[in-house]
């Protein structure tokens, strides 16, 4: 869908159509998007110990393990998500020469259905688990730049799930759910930004300073 624009309101057939004529590129993008989601996970662990500290008792602390819990689970539905697209253009492309197109694309088009409502679920996850995380440093962030930026993160994604929900119950307020798929966009910037800091070593990302 990189290479051919799909209108939201458009049908899964035209989805599949698009992910079976751009193959190549399906394939890569299923590969390089499930890395994509680990690597963010791996650096949201490595946040762990900063926020939620030694008292792992306390309600606080839950709050961003509950957070990386959701990123882990939403990670796991996007990368399943990236899979079946590649398995959705090996059915129409190689889905064997004793099968019509039509029976073909059927099969695409039920597994092109499932995809969505793991998507939409994964999406909640991805949300709900940047606001846990989000709340959970603008705690540990002095007044500043990365507090208010974590704060403003926490905003989008409380804006994000509102507009979701309403996308998803009403079908025909496409602009809700497009603006909630990317407000993914923001998230993962704060996510590289994040981990500029680390690497820079910024006094209240280090394990030091949450003893």
């Amino acid at each position: 869908m990189l290479i051919e624009p799909v209108a939201r309101g458009a049908t899964f057939v035209g989805r599949v159509q698009v992910l079976a004529a751009n193959a190549a590129l399906t394939h890569t993008m299923a590969l390089l998007s499930a890395l994509g989601f680990l690597l963010l996970l791996f650096g949201f662990l490595a946040l762990r110990r900063v926020v939620s500290g030694e008292s792992a008792e306390s309600a606080e602390s839950a709050v961003p393990g509950f957070g990386l819990l959701l990123l882990a689970f939403a990670v796991i539905l996007f990368a399943a998500s990236g899979g079946m697209n590649h398995i959705i253009a090996h059915i129409i492309n190689h889905g064997g020469e004793d099968r019509s197109l039509r029976t073909l694309l059927t099969t695409a088009v039920n597994v092109q259905a499932v995809k969505a409502g793991i998507v939409i679920i994964g999406g909640y996850g991805y949300l709900l688990g940047f606001a846990c995380i989000a709340l959970a440093l603008s705690r540990v962030f002095p007044s500043g730049f990365h507090k208010m930026l974590a704060l403003l993160v926490l905003l989008i994604c409380l804006v994000a799930l509102v507009l979701l929900l309403i996308g998803d119950h009403f079908h025909n307020l496409t602009t809700f759910y497009a603006v909630a798929e990317r407000a993914v966009i923001p998230l993962n910037l704060w996510a590289i930004v994040l981990g500029v800091a680390m690497y820079q070593g910024h006094p209240s990302l280090t394990p030091a300073q949450s003893d």
